[in-house]
């Protein structure tokens, strides 16, 4: 269990942020989407508080995490791993 990000027994380390940000709704149109809007939500909050100050830093974020990222969701991130 993380000091910063408690988690029930069982969740994810993100649940947290997935629950808080969950009723955005998502503007893009749907036939380009590549990546869930909560996906992209969640790797920009991490990889900037580890210090990521521009799309590409959170871009290499992602690609660095994607283990940890898809051990959080591993079906919502199939797409990711081609980028």
């Amino acid at each position: 269990m993380s000091a910063l990000m408690p988690t029930a027994e069982g969740s994810s380390p993100t649940a947290l942020i997935e629950k808080h940000f969950s009723s955005l709704r998502d503007p893009r149109a749907q036939h380009s989407i590549d990546h869930l809007l909560l996906d992209i939500i969640v790797i920009t909050l991490c990889a900037t508080i580890c210090g990521a100050n521009d799309w590409e830093a959170v871009a290499e974020y992602g690609r660095t995490k994607y283990e940890w990222l898809k051990m959080r969701n591993p079906m919502r991130l199939l797409l990711f791993q081609n980028y």
